[in-house]
């Protein structure tokens, strides 16, 4: 796993690793889009489970969300970037009413994938 931008609070490869998996990883990257599918239904379930009512935790979104748009949506790989979207639309899902704080984060990908 490669640096993750916004800083990580100093987590190690490990820790963010257990936070998205690795076949979760891999399979965002597939050039089969049911593996990306469900790779982001994945990531969907996960994001609910940190943004709980009884236990938020933003910094584990936050890695989230910089791992899909680093590592994903702007990739020079097609399939990849492809991931990095379907990913952070699961994303957005998930975190449904608490969007707002996440949207400077999910945007721009976004955004940037227009000039394809």
């Amino acid at each position: 796993i490669g640096s993750v931008g916004g800083g990580g609070g100093g987590k190690s490869t490990q820790a963010m690793a257990a936070i998205l998996p690795h076949h979760i990883k891999k399979n965002l990257a597939d050039r089969s889009y049911e593996k990306r599918k469900t790779a982001a239904l994945e990531v969907e379930r996960i994001v609910k489970e940190y943004n709980s009512n009884d236990k938020k935790d933003s910094e584990k979104i936050n890695v989230i969300i910089n791992v899909l748009v680093n590592e994903y949506a702007y990739s020079t790989q097609a399939n990849s970037r492809k991931g990095g979207l379907i990913g952070l639309a699961a994303t957005a899902i998930a975190l449904m009413d608490d969007i707002g704080g996440y949207l400077n984060l999910l945007l721009p990908p976004v955004l940037k994938c227009f000039e394809d």
